[in-house]
């Protein structure tokens, strides 16, 4: 755990040692989102209310408050960021303003209001205002999660947002295609529907503007943000996060949604109204909303996973599902009782992720039996059968996205959700890294 002797969020690591070349003392909500690194090697980051930008040495080249005042507001904070193909760091803040920033100054250079342009609001709160969600958890996750995200303050938002339960116009990260569409998940009409709204990145006078393209309209609430294919074509969103999908699981609607951009954009799709994007297709999800961005190929082709803070009640469901635009949804459950338990990676043949087992304990989170132990894995499956290719054993489960390298090393983030819950053991957290051999990869 981060500690007063050791405050350090942000790491510089050589990739081939693991040894710690500089760090830095941020906010630890910057778990949030994805540190970005452009071609130059700058380092582009939110924490609180600001986006930073670090120098490959770690030296601060910028910090940009996004809440009008000193960025500590984290009723404004962002989550996450992407570059669009102008080359500015693009955000969104929670009420639903997006920004450009300036990648060498960090000048804001465009801004948006979702909510006040598009007429929507933030949806329903799935939980009264201000309440203590960790006091639903024992007193071991409580202590946990404190000092996993420093404060019991900072620790409810998180799981809030984690959850998206919060309330908030969005709790996602903004997607950005190679046409520089920009698209946010989050409000919508009423406080019962959720949207995803496409933005225009255009110019006028030298300076980038936002305009207003057309929208999804969805069920309300979402704990993922939308994912893109790389060829620009498609996009898969989910959405339905609510008191029932999240802490008791199996109520309430969620789905998984495909969407034709280029339908959509040439108003060939299945809405006449031109501001109104029609769905290509859209599966409904057994266990309640994803925490996570389901990855789509270039195809529309979108791989996706069950799981949740339910735990026994579904040991006999499948967990592993695809489906495409003229593909029927498939699936197949994970042996030995796992549960996929990170956001999944998505390569040429593979589909990669940690998986997680648990004993069950005798404490219940809602209606759900809570694990006393977990077993957690690094594994890697076959993206069109579904079989386990190879695994090995992490100590914690890893929430995030699997990076790999040019060389096909595999990175993973041990956040420890899971071990943070489990009443009779402590998360380590921390990163490994898997290096390819012939046989398959190793530690």
């Amino acid at each position: 755990f981060p500690n007063a002797e050791d405050p350090c969020s942000l790491f510089a690591l050589n990739a081939e040692t693991g040894e710690v070349l500089w760090c830095k003392e941020l906010a630890r909500n910057i778990a949030g989102g994805s540190v970005e690194v452009d071609s130059k090697g700058m380092l582009y980051v939110a924490a609180d209310a600001k986006i930073y930008s670090f120098s490959p040495d770690g030296e601060r080249r910028w910090s940009t408050p996004l809440d009008g005042g000193d960025g500590l507001d984290l009723g404004h904070r962002p989550f996450g960021l992407h570059f669009t193909n102008g080359g500015y760091v693009a955000t969104v803040t929670i009420p639903g303003n997006v920004f450009l920033l300036d990648r060498e100054t960090g000048e804001i250079a465009a801004q948006f209001d979702v909510a006040s342009e598009y007429g929507f609001v933030a949806p329903e709160p799935a939980l009264p205002p201000n309440i203590d969600i960790l006091s639903f958890f024992p007193k071991s996750s409580e202590d946990d999660f404190v000092a996993a995200f420093g404060t019991k303050e900072a620790a409810n938002i998180t799981l809030g947002n984690f959850l998206g339960v919060s309330g908030n116009f969005t709790d996602n990260t903004l997607a950005v295609s190679l046409r520089d569409e920009i698209f946010v998940q989050g409000g919508g009409p009423t406080a019962e529907d959720g949207s995803v709204v496409q933005l225009l990145i255009g110019e006028s006078d030298g300076m980038p503007t936002i305009e207003k393209g057309w929208h999804i309209l969805a069920e309300g609430g979402s704990a993922a943000s939308p994912s893109v294919s790389h060829n620009g074509k498609y996009m898969v969103m989910s959405d339905g996060a609510s008191t029932g999908t999240a802490m008791s699981q199996a109520e309430g609607s969620a789905y998984v949604i495909l969407v034709d951009l280029e339908a959509c954009n040439a108003n060939t799709d299945s809405e006449p109204d031109a501001d109104i994007c029609g769905l290509l297709k859209r599966v409904e999800l057994e266990r309640g909303s994803m925490s996570g961005a389901p990855p789509i190929a270039d195809d529309g082709t979108v791989y996706y996973w069950e799981s949740g803070l339910d735990f026994a009640n579904f040991y006999d469901n499948d967990d592993l599902f695809s489906f495409g635009p003229s593909q029927d949804k498939q699936s197949a459950p994970l042996a030995e009782n796992r549960d996929w338990s990170s956001v999944m990676t998505v390569t040429n043949n593979h589909l990669i992720g940690s998986t997680t087992s648990y004993v069950e304990s005798e404490e219940m989170l809602m209606t759900n039996v809570l694990p006393a132990t977990t077993d957690n894995y690094l594994s890697l499956y076959d993206r069109e059968t579904f079989d386990l290719v190879w695994e090995a054993p992490l100590t914690d489960d890893s929430t995030s996205t699997i990076t790999i390298d040019k060389a096909g090393s595999l990175y993973v983030t041990l956040f420890g959700l899971l071990n943070i819950i489990a009443t009779e053991e402590r998360p380590t957290l921390g990163l490994v890294k898997f290096r390819p051999v012939a046989a398959g990869l190793n530690e």
